[in-house]
């Protein structure tokens, strides 16, 4: 029998359920959750808002739904009729995700974890801790956790019985200003938080607010004990310990763990791999070396070869211990080649890379480990640049903000067969963010793995660099000591695709800031800023092009 804290009802619900009433206010709800994980040893807690659950049937069809799921934490939310400007959201980029919700997929992830519906793993809750005691309003102290879960590696999904509405919310989401900035110096950065108090902050709650907010940060930075107030976890509390004791659970993570009998069992799946090429012969032919010392051979490379002239293909097709599927196109774009590509692909499993990429023979079992253990259905790995050293201490498995094209693994499962790349992208850059949006809107689960990584060497020509995209690298541009534009081309096709206009607007208010900031704070130089202050004109009438082009584009 599980434990099922329930808000806002008198009879609770029927079902196998130890029912626990509880006032719906923040303390209430940690003192519950405090009691059950100190006095029970349930692997799962229920909380259940009766107010939004007017029909009894809807309720009982969404707990049978997640008494079945095997996630860590899974819930079913009412959405937001709107989420108000002046939540601090759009301060925490870059994860694009916190701003969609997908409609008609069975389970996504979503981090707005309101109390509606919510079945959750003692490990989570021992790990990310209790709701912040410091915010007031319940939905927005659920936010903030919910928020805080997906940043500590775990995926919260949202479940969608087919069957059921949504039951609609009587109003949008409330934010006080007190819970504003403490929500706030949970997620952002000191710098970012500032920013947020006298810009947004200022705008809706008053200059006072701001002040009283600035006198918290204050307090967080200076007073010994005041961190502790702002991070709140189960970590300050001498019970976690005889908790964590009593509880043989691992805490990883994962949605399950699967045995190493399982694991090279599924490992040996056929996967194809697919390298769209421009003008790169010498390059490809290195790749296509390193995937023949590969620890799994692929059932077939699929190549799209854009190149002038034509890669002598034959020679390879020879040597290669696996199947080479070429084809030439001869209008050359990154969209239209993928797309050529995925048409072809005849095994559950393709990789991406592009074909300045140099790969380990052990990059293909590592994504399918990372995908079987997670039942994720799109494994993400980083790509380096040569002589970058990457932080060793963050070599697990994450939700993903991105799709990379040049070193990823997806489950071509019936989920994703649908999804294609825009032909606005074939001679513009963040295809690939355009591509994993498209997979989140449809219910696929993205990861990222850092310690999963190809060495990217960026080939001055061929490629986007042919059609003077991405001309220079990240660690180029932080060398020259410049921000990027704040908004590129493609990125703002990508804002103007997929969220509304109020998003956009303070998205690109974001990106300005950050070119602003971020050469200020890499070089400690108040040289950098006025440099980019004064380039702000340039990168504000690029951006009136950008927007033009754009325009004429969606008419054609």
């Amino acid at each position: 029998m599980a434990s099922l804290i329930y808000f806002n009802g008198v009879e609770p619900p029927t079902g196998n359920f130890s029912c626990l009433p509880c006032e719906f206010n923040t303390l209430a709800i940690n003192n519950c959750l405090k009691e059950w994980l100190t006095q029970n040893q349930e692997e799962w807690i229920y909380l259940v808002d009766l107010a939004r659950w007017p029909h009894r049937p809807n309720l009982h069809l969404i707990l049978d739904d997640l008494h079945q799921s095997t996630h860590l934490l899974t819930h079913f939310s009412v959405p937001f009729l709107k989420i108000p400007e002046n939540f601090p959201l759009y301060f925490y980029s870059p994860l694009w995700m916190l701003h969609l919700n997908p409609q008609g997929t069975k389970n996504y992830v979503s981090w707005k974890t309101l109390p509606a519906c919510i079945k959750i793993h003692r490990s989570v809750l021992l790990k990310t801790g209790l709701l912040n005691p410091r915010i007031i309003q319940p939905n927005t102290a659920w936010l903030d956790w919910g928020l805080r879960t997906l940043k500590m590696g775990f995926i919260p999904i949202h479940t969608l019985h087919h069957n059921t509405p949504h039951v609609p919310n009587s109003q949008d989401l409330s934010l006080l200003a007190k819970d504003s900035y403490h929500f706030a110096l949970e997620h952002l950065s000191k710098a970012w938080y500032v920013l947020y108090l006298f810009f947004w902050h200022r705008k809706n709650f008053g200059m006072l607010s701001s002040l009283i907010g600035m006198g918290a940060l204050i307090r967080y930075l200076f007073q010994p004990n005041a961190q502790a107030a702002y991070r709140p976890s189960l970590k300050e509390d001498p019970v976690q310990n005889d908790t964590l004791k009593k509880t043989k659970l691992s805490l990883i993570p994962n949605f399950h763990h699967i045995n190493e009998r399982e694991s090279r069992a599924k490992i040996q799946h056929p996967f194809s791999i697919l390298i769209p090429t421009l003008n790169r012969p010498t390059q490809l032919a290195t790749l296509l070396k390193q995937i023949s010392a590969l620890t799994s051979l692929p059932t077939e490379v699929i190549i799209i070869d854009q190149s002038t002239p034509p890669v002598n293909i034959k020679s390879h097709q020879a040597t290669a211990p696996f199947k080479i599927v070429y084809e030439y196109q001869t209008h050359p774009g990154q969209s239209d080649a993928r797309n050529r590509g995925l048409n072809l692909c005849k095994t559950p499993y393709l990789f991406f890379v592009d074909d300045d990429c140099e790969i380990d023979p052990h990059i293909i079992q590592r994504h399918l480990e990372c995908l079987i253990s997670n039942q994720a259905d799109v494994s993400c790995g980083s790509a380096l640049e040569p002589g970058f050293t990457p932080k060793t201490d963050k070599q697990s498995a994450k939700v993903s903000a991105v799709f990379a094209t040049g070193n990823s693994l997806i489950h071509y499962n019936e989920k994703i067969k649908s999804v294609r790349f825009d032909p606005f992208f074939n001679h513009n850059a963040r295809a690939d963010l355009d591509y994993g949006t498209q997979l989140y809107m449809q219910g696929a689960l993205i990861l990222y793995h850092p310690g999963i990584s190809v060495i990217h060497r960026h080939h001055p020509s061929g490629g986007l660099r042919t059609f003077n995209e991405r001309t220079l690298t990240h660690q180029q541009w932080k060398k020259r000591g410049l921000a990027k534009l704040p908004l590129p081309k493609g990125e703002l096709y990508w804002a103007l695709k997929h969220f509304p206009p109020n998003q956009v607007r303070q998205h690109l208010y974001n990106q300005l800031l950050t070119s602003l900031l971020t050469p200020l704070l890499q070089h400690k130089n108040p040289f950098y800023f006025f440099l980019q202050l004064i380039l702000l004109p340039v990168h504000i009438k690029l951006f009136s092009t950008h927007l033009k082009s754009i325009n004429s584009y969606a008419h054609q």
